[in-house]
């Protein structure tokens, strides 16, 4: 399903009214639709959008194209993959006030996700693309096998993360990452990497939606601190 065509019609100015004020931050996130007149794009293409009671659906969630600011009041929980996405340098804005939980998890290019509870992701995370805005914050935890991010992508986890994790330049909001670059040819599955020994983003994502693991056997058990909540926290 299409989270930034389906739901309830909204206005960014009513959504703002309707959660800003427990939410100071949410202003600052709207500038991002302001870039390219997005705002205004966004209510004129239906983009805005309000799930009051939350959601819960066996379907894939995604998003398309953009400018859109979706807010999903409650969980949004599906038994299938997510993947929130804009076209290039255009903005959007997902908000979740509660917990999200899905198979795997993909945000790249504008999309801004925010996630005020937790997040429980059964396969794989991945981000990329962050130099055009993608981000993901969660307000709680953050928890899955591994979370993969390019070096321009950010992934906030306020209460910590529990899974493994792997950044393209081998920094990541002062903790190091557990696989460093150099490094993926020793712990993904070979039939996930190119041949320069560099994770394969197209291969590993469609394995995680398969409910293929993305290390190799044993590898996981190599990194018992992804039993522990470990602190990676934004600005908000």
């Amino acid at each position: 399903m299409r989270l930034d065509k389906e739901g309830e019609p909204a206005t960014t100015a009513g959504l703002l009214a309707r959660f800003g004020t427990t939410r100071p931050w949410l202003d600052d996130e709207l500038t991002f639709l302001d870039d390219v007149d997005g705002r205004e794009a966004a209510e004129q293409s239906g983009s805005v959008r309000l799930y009051p009671e939350g959601l819960s659906t066996d379907e894939p969630v995604e998003t398309d194209g953009g400018p859109f600011m979706v807010v999903v009041n409650g969980d949004l929980v599906t038994s299938d993959h997510v993947r929130f996405c804009t076209d290039d340098y255009i903005p959007g804005l997902i908000v979740v006030t509660g917990d999200l939980r899905a198979k795997t998890l993909f945000f790249e290019s504008g999309a801004r996700v925010i996630v005020e509870g937790s997040a429980r992701i059964a396969q794989a995370c991945f981000g990329r693309w962050g130099d055009e805005n993608a981000m993901l914050d969660v307000q709680g935890e953050l928890e899955t096998p591994v979370l993969v991010l390019d070096g321009q992508t950010p992934a906030f986890a306020h209460r910590g993360v529990r899974t493994v994790t792997s950044n393209s330049l081998g920094w990541w909001d002062g903790m190091k990452p557990d696989i460093l670059l150099d490094q993926r040819k020793d712990y993904f599955r070979q039939d996930l990497l190119n041949s320069d020994g560099g994770l394969n983003w197209d291969l590993a994502y469609a394995a995680a939606q398969e409910g293929s693991p993305l290390l190799r056997p044993g590898a996981e058990e190599s990194f018992p601190q992804r039993l522990e909540a470990r602190p990676a926290v934004s600005g908000y």
